[in-house]
C-alpha cells in the first residue's frame, strides 16, 4: 500500500473504527480514489510525452501496487460486498485475511424476511427498526437505542441508496443533518415516563440501514465525508444491510 494511502488512511482513523463493515468500506473507498487519482496524473503524463512513455509500463510499475491481483469475495446474494472496487484487496490492506472478509460480509448484514425496501417508509421504518433494536419505541424524540450500561444512545436511519441520493453530496446532506441530530442531544430526554440519561461522556452512534445494493461512487465519497464529519464530533458510525 503506498504511502500516499496509508497516510491520509491513518489521518482520517479509518484503521481504527469499531465497526468492521464501515472500515473496510471506507479502506477500500480510499484506495480506489487514489488509484483513481493516479490514472488520471499518469494519462496527463502520457498525452504530453506521447509515445515515449508506454501506458503499460507505467501502469505496471507504479499503479500494479493499488491493484495486488487477489480473488474478491463474491457473495451471489450479497449485491451491497460485491459492489466495492476491490474488498479483498481492502481487507488484505486492514490486515485481514479471506475468511475474516467473509464474517464481516455476513455479520453486516440482517435478513427481516419483510423486503422492507418494497415498503413505504413508514412501514419500512418500523421493519428496520424492529430488526436494529430499537428499545425505546418509534415515537421517542431523537434517538432510537438506549443502552444504558454502556452509557450510550443511538440512532436508526434507513437510506434507499438504490433508488434515492443519487445526485452527488445529496446523501452527505442527509447523513450531516442526521449526524447534527445526535451532536444536537446534549442533555437528559424525558418522553412518557422514559428518562435517557445523557452526559457528556455519553457515546453517541449512527446506524446506518442500508438496502443490499451496491453503492454508487458519488454515494461512498459521501459516506467518506460523513465519517470523518461524525468523527470529528464524536460520532459513531455503523453500517447495517438489511434484506
Amino acid at each position: 500500500m503506498s504511502e500516499k494511502i496509508a497516510k491520509e488512511l491513518n489521518e482520517k482513523g479509518i484503521g481504527k473504527i469499531e465497526d468492521d463493515a464501515l472500515r473496510v468500506l471506507l479502506t477500500d473507498t480510499v484506495i480506489y480514489k487514489n488509484a483513481q487519482e493516479l490514472q488520471d496524473e499518469f494519462y496527463t503524463i502520457y498525452i504530453a510525452s506521447g509515445p515515449a512513455i508506454s501506458t503499460s509500463h507505467i501502469i505496471h510499475t507504479t499503479l500494479e501496487p493499488l491493484y495486488e491481483e487477489y480473488q474478491v469475495p463474491v457473495h451471489p446474494d450479497k449485491e451491497f460486498w460485491n459492489g466495492l472496487f476491490n474488498a479483498f484487496n481492502a481487507g488484505i490492506s486492514v490486515g485481514m485475511d479471506f475468511a475474516t472478509m467473509e464474517m464481516i460480509a455476513d455479520a453486516s448484514y440482517v435478513n427481516t424476511n419483510k423486503n422492507p425496501w418494497g415498503k413505504d417508509v413508514f412501514t419500512r421504518g418500523q421493519i428496520v427498526d424492529d430488526a436494529l433494536g430499537n428499545n425505546l419505541g418509534r415515537t421517542f424524540p431523537r434517538i432510537d437505542i438506549w443502552n444504558k450500561a454502556d452509557d450510550a444512545i443511538y440512532s436508526i436511519k434507513s437510506y434507499d441508496t438504490a433508488t434515492s441520493y443519487q445526485k452527488a453530496r445529496s446523501w452527505y446532506k442527509q447523513l450531516k443533518c442526521d449526524i447534527n441530530t445526535l451532536i444536537d442531544v446534549t442533555k437528559d430526554i424525558s418522553y412518557r415516563g422514559t428518562t435517557v440519561a445523557v452526559s457528556a461522556s455519553t457515546s453517541k452512534g449512527l446506524i446506518i440501514a442500508l438496502p443490499n445494493k451496491a453503492l454508487t461512487w458519488s454515494q461512498r465519497l459521501d459516506l467518506l465525508d460523513a465519517f470523518t464529519y461524525a468523527a470529528d464530533n464524536g460520532i459513531k458510525l455503523i453500517i447495517k444491510v438489511v434484506k
